[in-house]
């Protein structure tokens, strides 16, 4: 019977919402994770489970896309889009492991929603007392890449074992076949000469993954009322560039959450002057 009042519930929510009833379908789908809640007393069934951590992302769904109340603030209205998708991630795990259905459906409003939450409120940018620090694969790809400048020492023929620069001393072509053997370049020794920042580096790895912005200059971009109003709220910043570019990538929940989270190695590194400097960025390669 509870079972059947809890699918009357979440039915009549969706209509509400339909027709812009949503302080009533708040209401229903609240009432609906009550019961499940009293259920999940006696039965921890994981069927059971997913169905709730399903119903209850599709309540801090509808909290996010709606202010229900006067008291619901941007932020706060973000804050429940990221519990909706924590709970249809912990669905999504729940199916995962217990080999159950309905994973693709899951993963699917995941997606959706991780796209709405870009688009609509942006991504949150770490700080700490002296940078912000930009971890997003889509900003950093958009500024510059890292290319370095490798000297190749001694180079011989894999043929002749001479020196293939040398025409007078190598007629081999790197490449071709002699005798069933293939030319080759080998190199005994390779150094570094250089490093250049450029638009598109022929190694798409060579990206940095983290930037750390001064502050001071950073701030700048502010006026001084919203760096008051920041300062008053604790608020964090937010990036936006996917809006402004029109396109928002397919990411996954968990690198979603790990670029806008503030780590242990990110506050040492602020604080470190060992890291490459170069026009008041900070640039950490791939490891």
């Amino acid at each position: 019977m509870t079972n059947q009042k809890i699918a009357e519930l979440v039915h009549l929510a969706r209509e509400n919402k339909k027709k812009g009833n949503y302080q009533e379908a708040e209401i229903q789908l609240r009432t609906s994770l009550s019961i499940f809640e009293m259920i999940m007393k006696k039965d921890k069934e994981p069927q059971i489970l997913v169905e709730y951590l399903t119903t209850k992302a599709e309540y801090y769904n509808l909290k996010a896309k709606v202010m229900l109340n006067p008291s619901d603030t941007p932020l706060k209205m973000r804050q429940n889009a990221i519990r909706s998708l924590e709970c249809m991630e912990q669905a999504r795990e729940t199916i995962e492991r217990e080999k159950l259905p309905n994973r693709e459906n899951v993963e699917k409003n995941i997606s959706n929603t991780l796209k709405n939450v870009i688009e609509v409120f942006g991504c949150v940018v770490p700080e700490t007392e002296n940078h912000y620090i930009f971890k997003c694969p889509i900003r950093n790809r958009n500024g510059f890449g890292i290319s370095p400048s490798i000297v190749l020492k001694n180079p011989t023929c894999s043929i002749c074992g001479k020196n293939p620069t040398n025409p007078e001393e190598c007629s081999h072509i790197p490449g071709s076949e002699y005798d069933k053997e293939v030319c080759r370049i080998l190199h005994k020794g390779i150094g570094l000469d250089h490093s250049a920042l450029v638009r598109r580096p022929k190694d798409p790895r060579c990206f940095p993954i983290k930037i750390f912005m001064p502050k001071a200059d950073m701030n700048k971009a502010f006026t001084e009322e919203e760096l008051k109003i920041k300062e008053r709220d604790k608020s964090p910043a937010f990036c936006h560039l996917c809006k402004k570019l029109k396109t928002v990538p397919d990411i996954d929940f968990r690198t979603f959450s790990k670029m806008q989270r503030l780590e242990e190695d990110d506050i040492k590194s602020s604080k470190s002057s060992k890291e490459m400097l170069i026009s008041g960025y900070l640039l950490f390669a791939d490891k």
